[in-house]
């Protein structure tokens, strides 16, 4: 995204999205981005049951790997200027939204923060976020649990129905090309490719 090279934190976002058109969302929120941070991965976009409240439309959800040079609470206030900016607005807690945007990693950083909780305290329960992790992260660690985002994706039971992948997605790590859909034949979801590079 940004063509600052001083910026140096890994980061990993969470897309979520159930109100709209997700791909033109995300694909806004990925460019307002830019601002501070570099691009380095994208994944697929991933049609998933509601978490929480049920009653309400399925959601799309991605994961983004950035860097950047702001700091962990700085980043916060910027995603969340950002789903503003793409017209958030939710209900009630866990209800349809626009577009949510969580902060999953930064770094290997352990925050317990009032306002921000990193790693992303829930990440180990949920499928429909480990699942776009493994497409662009699959080794990836977790500081806290040591566990890879692989190993945690196959401690769950799946929720996650059809996975569609992003038109012009690509995976930085290509080198887990293999890795990756052997997981996803394991899990019985194959992404269908409806765009290409």
């Amino acid at each position: 995204m940004s063509n600052d090279r001083s910026a140096s934190a890994p980061v990993f976002l969470a897309f979520g999205s159930n109100i709209g058109n997700a791909q033109t969302i995300f694909d806004q929120a990925y460019s307002l981005l830019e601002e501070h941070c570099q691009h380095i991965a994208h994944s697929s976009l991933y049609r998933t049951t509601p978490y929480g409240h049920e009653d309400q439309d399925d959601f799309t959800n991605a994961a983004l790997e950035v860097r950047t040079s702001l700091s962990p609470l700085d980043l916060l206030a910027f995603t969340q200027q950002v789903e503003l900016q793409c017209g958030k607005k939710t209900p009630f807690k866990d209800g349809p939204r626009s577009l949510d945007i969580d902060i999953l990693f930064y770094g290997s950083c352990v925050i317990t923060d009032e306002h921000l909780k990193i790693p992303h305290p829930h990440l180990p329960e949920r499928d429909f976020v480990l699942l776009p992790m493994v497409e662009i992260a699959p080794t990836l660690r977790h500081p806290q649990t040591n566990l890879t985002m692989q190993e945690h994706l196959e401690a769950l039971t799946p929720i996650i129905t059809p996975v569609k992948k992003r038109p012009g997605a690509k995976s930085h790590h290509k080198q887990y090309g293999t890795l990756y859909y052997n997981i996803l034949r394991n899990l019985k979801y194959l992404p269908i490719l409806i765009g290409n590079d």
